[in-house]
């Protein structure tokens, strides 16, 4: 992917704006296109320049497994018909469809100028778990240049790879534009958990120092495919500038400064760039046949080790195997994860876990366990900490001290919590750390934790270094 000379583009401010639709079948397709007009409608009285639609809004996102793929208006006629919605309001319009290329579906975003004309167009990379059953996966993350300057275009479950984003805010996105289908399941559509919504997409502007605007679908596809909702638009600090109701369809509004994006950017050792440039391939092995158990019981202390006597005492009572105490320095901590053979771990410390590459690095290598220790006093550090865990499939440890804004805790593969100890107090808890878990990278059927070997265009970036290409 040719990086873009974004200093020849000069800062644009404008209003983005991200709509959510109801989710609706492929039979419904005349509605769908009714809503996505009355949307845009919207999204131009909102004084919107530039407005995201939500991933496959036309037809629909679940391909039916029998009856008709082909839909009235056609995909042809439905976006032919956007397009001069696009002109009349004279907006850019960022909207997902499903195209028949080759006699093969792809889930497409298109990217479509105030005057009609279509941009570019960009199939989705990295397909989720079903969607190997319908679609043909694209080979390159895209950046399209518009009126407005060059955006990004990322679709869904692209944005759980740390890699594509970064190689779009690094290859001069002013911009990413994410139509996603946030799905999930709960007892009601406002209590539906979403990792990409609730905290990935904060991580990944912050990371990467850019703007983000994501657009999903709310409701439920054929009564089985249930939307999180939750579209927003996030800044460069990850902070939630709009943020759509779970429940129902909106259309929010921000205004946004299209800049270079500013990443976060530390340094790489020999031993981490060889592993993200794939000098050595993933470790991948099982606990069957392990001369060691490949399951720990690991205590966590959240204070100094010489005032938690009596919580030591307790967590052993329970079986811990190894007590690691946030105060401890990363000697001690070396020592005493050393006792349990079998098990692959990291220390990385202060900023080294605000940019993506060394937690990536890390698994790379074969790692099982995080430990991020003296991390920053911020809220956004438990959001950090569930990305790197649920984005590399490790256990990862946020070794804070006692403190009033977040607490210690251990966090696993999935990025859900698995123990904590008490905000703002000394204390402790107790997690089992199953290697097997850590080991099997899979996130959803058929869905890797780390990019195809067939996908291009990727880098990563390093201090002392810059930009370096997988």
């Amino acid at each position: 992917m040719a990086a873009l000379q974004a200093r020849r583009v000069r800062p644009v401010t404008l209003r983005v704006a991200c709509a959510q639709l109801a989710a609706r079948p492929w039979e419904d397709a005349p509605v769908t296109l009714r809503d996505i007009r009355s949307a845009l409608r919207a999204a131009h009285d909102a004084g919107a320049r530039l407005v995201v639609f939500p991933e496959a809004s036309y037809p629909g996102y679940v391909v039916p497994e029998r009856g008709p793929v082909r839909t009235t208006p056609s995909v042809r006629e439905a976006v032919a018909a956007i397009a001069q919605h696009a002109r009349r309001y004279r907006m850019t319009v960022v909207i997902g469809v499903v195209q028949n290329r080759s006699r093969a579906l792809y889930n497409v975003a298109l990217v479509i100028e105030p005057d009609g004309s279509v941009a570019g167009s960009y199939a989705k990379t990295c397909l989720w778990s079903q969607d190997h059953r319908w679609f043909r996966a694209g080979r390159s993350p895209r950046i399209i240049p518009t009126s407005c300057g060059p955006i990004g275009i990322m679709i869904c479950a692209d944005g759980r790879y740390p890699e594509i984003a970064r190689s779009l805010a690094a290859g001069g996105a002013r911009l990413i534009c994410d139509p996603t289908a946030w799905v999930g399941w709960g007892p009601s559509y406002d209590r539906i958990p979403n990792l990409q919504a609730d905290c990935m997409l904060r991580v990944r502007a912050a990371e990467n120092g850019i703007w983000i605007a994501a657009a999903d679908k709310c409701g439920s596809e054929r009564e089985a495919v249930v939307y999180a909702g939750k579209s927003q638009i996030v800044s460069p600090e990850g902070r939630l500038a709009a943020v759509a109701p779970p429940d129902r369809a909106a259309v929010i509004t921000a205004d946004v400064t299209l800049a270079p994006a500013r990443p976060c950017v530390v340094a790489l050792s020999e031993e981490q760039r060889n592993a993200l440039s794939g000098t050595h391939k993933p470790r991948a092995h099982s606990g069957r046949g392990s001369r060691y158990p490949p399951v720990f019981r690991l205590g966590v202390y959240q204070g100094m080790r010489t005032r938690g006597r009596a919580a030591f005492a307790a967590l052993h009572a329970q079986g811990a195997d190894a007590i690691l105490a946030t105060g401890d320095s990363p000697a001690q901590i070396r020592r005493i994860l050393g006792r349990l053979r079998g098990l692959r771990w990291r220390v990385l410390q202060g900023g080294d876990m605000l940019a993506p590459e060394p937690a990536r690095a890390a698994a790379l290598a074969g790692a099982d366990l995080i430990l991020w220790l003296r991390p920053p006093r911020t809220a956004s550090a438990l959001d950090i900490a569930r990305t790197r865990a649920a984005e590399n499939r490790v256990y990862v440890i946020l070794g804070l001290h006692p403190s009033r804004v977040a607490a210690a805790c251990v966090i696993g593969p999935d990025g859900m919590i698995a123990s904590s100890t008490l905000l703002g107090a000394p204390s402790g808890c107790l997690s089992c750390i199953d290697t097997r878990l850590s080991r099997e990278k899979t996130i959803a059927f058929a869905t890797r934790a780390f990019v195809p070997e067939s996908l291009q265009g990727i880098c990563w970036l390093d201090r002392r270094r810059g930009v370096f290409r997988v």
